[in-house]
């Protein structure tokens, strides 16, 4: 499935959902706006000690009529499906679940190479212990597209990638997520355990 997108869409939107936490630098994605087309909006979902920061920083680039803040929001799936892309800055997770929740949405995603998760779920067929170093290019997966932690350009460039109809995507995302479904990481537990 070629999942294409024209420079000249109107109005192009980035959702970004997850706690504001210095560890979840929404601030890279802010900054990453001023590489971007001035069409290109991102409307934040959460709440957490960094939001001030990432408001007044807002402020200081000029980017207002950019960027929403919704706070909590009770269904951000339905937020979700309207956008155009997912972005996750974080520098670390455990199990990023948004981003499955996004792939079972179908919203294509740019994620930071963070540990642990993103790798795992969205270039399932690279090496698994490698992880981007700062100073290298982003890199695409079967499911996404991932970019080193904390690199602004790099971050902003992987967006671009995505905009300028780059992405092919080998089976519908949706499908990917069910790779994470209850009844399948329970049978895969099951297995293991009989294993042992």
């Amino acid at each position: 499935m070629n999942k294409k997108r024209s420079r000249s869409h109107p109005g192009k939107v980035i959702g970004c959902v997850s706690r504001f936490h210095h560890q979840k630098r929404q601030a890279d994605l802010i900054k990453s706006l001023a590489n971007l087309d001035l069409d290109t909006g991102v409307v934040f979902m959460g709440q957490g000690e960094c939001l001030e920061q990432c408001k007044l920083l807002v402020e200081e680039l000029g980017l207002e009529k950019r960027v929403v803040f919704l706070g909590n929001v009770q269904n951000p799936f339905s937020i979700l499906k309207q956008c155009d892309l997912f972005v996750l800055t974080s520098e670390a997770e455990g199990l990023p679940n948004v981003l499955i929740e996004s792939l079972a949405v179908g919203i294509p995603i740019v994620s930071s190479d963070c540990l642990s998760g993103p790798r795992e779920i969205l270039y399932p067929s690279s090496d698994q212990t490698k992880i981007l170093k700062f100073d290298e290019c982003f890199e695409v997966g079967e499911y996404g597209v991932l970019y080193p932690v904390g690199n602004v350009e790099e971050l902003s460039k992987a967006i671009n990638y995505y905009f300028d109809g780059n992405i092919f995507l080998p089976e519908p995302l949706e499908k990917r997520a069910q790779d994470f479904s209850v009844d399948k990481i329970c049978k895969m537990y099951s297995e293991i355990l009989q294993n042992d």
